[in-house]
């Protein structure tokens, strides 16, 4: 979720399961209107990614 500081996840002791491969895609399309990049870079920086 969106927040004025950032991101803030709406379920904070869940995992995130993210694949490196979809990511480095995302990362690779900058100016791509399919992705939130400020919401990419925040949700990167969790704990609790897998």
């Amino acid at each position: 979720m969106k927040t004025d500081n950032g991101f803030k996840p709406t379920f904070p002791n869940a995992k995130m399961y993210i694949q490196n491969r979809e990511l480095d895609f995302a990362f690779e399309s900058c100016g791509n209107p399919s992705f939130d990049f400020e919401v990419l870079e925040s949700l990167i920086q969790q704990q609790n990614i897998v």
